[in-house]
């Protein structure tokens, strides 16, 4: 089919699927753009740089479970979900923030979803963490010293995540999924 015009990206690192939207994650423009997955067509944008609700300060990880989206932001350390809609997307919760305590986070990149919970790698925390939806911490997978995680992935209640800092995989168990199951 017809392609659109060049779309403007700067940096884009994230992508999710809703249905017939695809959401990429604009790094580089501090915001999240919503496409027609067949077309590519633009739809619509969600926020702007800044730390407020709804702001964004270089989104990169973007999950969709059920009609919400959740975004990873490197420089704000934490996730925001946003309700879906077709024509919009709007702000509805805040999932921790910066430190180092379960639940918290440094610099969040990868996220990924299991059973119905979130995980998610942290490049300056060098862990892994799973949570429920609403940001409960119920695991935190501590890496080899001088890791740094970003991509991430589920299967078989193993964890998969590569290493940018040390160029590999890292294969964890998550004993959490082993107790729901």
């Amino acid at each position: 089919g017809d392609r659109p015009e060049k779309l403007s990206l700067r940096k884009p690192e994230g992508l999710a699927l809703f249905g017939r939207i695809l959401f990429v994650a604009d790094f580089g423009a501090n915001r999240i753009v919503a496409l027609d997955a067949e077309s590519l067509s633009f739809r619509y944008s969600i926020g702007h740089r800044g730390c407020g609700f709804g702001e964004l300060h270089g989104p990169r990880g973007l999950l969709v479970m059920d009609s919400e989206l959740f975004v990873t932001e490197a420089h704000n350390h934490r996730i925001q979900v946003f309700t879906i809609g077709a024509d919009r997307c709007s702000f509805a919760r805040t999932l921790g923030g910066h430190g180092g305590a379960p639940g918290r986070f440094r610099n969040p990149f990868g996220i990924a979803e299991s059973h119905g919970l979130i995980i998610v790698s942290e490049f300056d925390n060098e862990r892994i963490q799973v949570l429920t939806r609403r940001g409960k911490p119920l695991q935190v997978v501590p890496l080899p010293s001088e890791s740094r995680p970003r991509g991430v992935c589920i299967a078989d209640n193993h964890c998969y995540c590569v290493d940018w800092w040390a160029d590999r995989m890292h294969e964890l168990p998550l004993r959490v999924f082993e107790q729901q199951c």
